[in-house]
């Protein structure tokens, strides 16, 4: 064999080790992207259901029955609401007129 034969085998078998090289980088880059797909799609869903539940949890009717049954509360009346005066408070009419 002459010497550009030898060189033209060593260039063919280098631009395959390469070919095979990027197919298989390729393959791995498929993967990963598969991957990512299906754990964006996983978010999405799981996204969806933490958005139905939070407009589950937070209907109206829901949190006055919790407040109602567990918590004890009761609706704001007039009744139930208590008035202050400033005198209860310790503050006078001379202390009134300071602040102003």
């Amino acid at each position: 064999m002459s010497r550009v034969n030898v060189f033209l085998f060593v260039c063919v078998i280098a631009c395959a080790l390469s070919v095979v090289r990027a197919t298989y980088h390729q393959r791995l880059l498929f993967v990963e992207l598969e991957r990512a797909r299906s754990q964006e799609n996983q978010l999405k869903q799981d996204e969806a259901q933490l958005q139905y539940e939070q407009g589950a949890l937070s209907k109206i009717s829901r949190i006055q029955s919790i407040a109602e049954h567990q918590l004890k509360m009761q609706p704001l009346t007039a009744v139930h609401t208590q008035y202050l005066r400033t005198s209860t408070l310790g503050i006078t009419s001379q202390a009134k007129r300071s602040v102003r």
